[in-house]
């Protein structure tokens, strides 16, 4: 990971050459951000992920402002090169040496904390932890741990999700394609007041009622016509559909 100064396009094409050369297996991953979206066709050719925002750290306006970088970046990644949305403030943050003191727990709430793995899971971004791991608690330790939202992020066919809200809907909906001919759905509610979720599934192209599954219970919801759900504030919900 190279950070501390931004690089030309030249510097990180005579980096990438460097590191192919090298015989090793290395991963190129560029910060700080932002990258502008109009570099995107040399960075998939010589970066594996680049950060797209700027530093990103526990509160609600930068996650709320990630939304609108990863819809802006929909179709530059796959395998091979990602959009990044910097690493992940959860658990403990900030020990001994840090940008924005003072140490602390993350101030993102429970809800939040949900928001961000399945945006990032659906974008998909890498998951980079920037936390003191030994001092995580079971609920951190659960959330960075869930397997259903963890092959959303890895799934193999590498499609980045597509934001589909409609206009004048309060919950904004994201679809991501699976390997397995499932898609991902993340609904979230970026207000401060719940909302309410009625999606008929005939409008993502279901001719008959799809099997729906929570990935975050881990619960099959059985085979919906339409789904609905109370988001709370900050909240969200991750289905597979199919």
């Amino acid at each position: 990971m190279f950070r501390g100064k931004y690089y030309s396009g030249d510097e990180i094409e005579a980096l990438s050459t460097g590191l192919k050369n090298s015989g090793r297996s290395i991963v190129l991953s560029l910060s700080p951000g932002p990258t502008p979206v109009n570099c995107s066709e040399h960075l998939k050719q010589f970066a594996n992920l680049w950060r797209v925002s700027n530093d990103f750290w526990d509160n609600w306006k930068s996650l709320d402002h990630n939304f609108s970088l990863f819809a802006e970046w929909f179709g530059n990644g796959a395998p091979g090169h990602w959009p990044d949305g910097d690493m992940i403030p959860f658990g403990r943050i900030c020990q001994r040496n840090c940008d924005v003191r003072p140490d602390r727990w993350t101030r993102f709430t429970r809800d939040e904390q949900l928001t961000l793995l399945s945006l990032w899971a659906l974008a998909p971004s890498p998951l980079i932890l920037g936390m003191n791991l030994p001092d995580n608690d079971a609920w951190t330790t659960a959330i960075l741990t869930s397997p259903e939202v963890l092959a959303v992020d890895q799934d193999a066919l590498g499609r980045q999700a597509r934001r589909m809200t409609a206009a004048g809907d309060l919950a904004e909906m994201w679809v991501k394609e699976l390997a397995s001919g499932a898609y991902a759905v993340g609904f979230f509610n970026r207000t401060n007041q719940s909302v309410k979720v009625n999606y008929a599934w005939r409008h993502l192209g279901f001719l008959a009622a799809p099997a729906v599954r929570d990935l975050w219970l881990r619960q099959d919801l059985g085979r919906q016509e339409k789904f609905t759900a109370s988001l709370p504030p900050h909240g969200c919900v991750l289905l597979r559909v199919k």
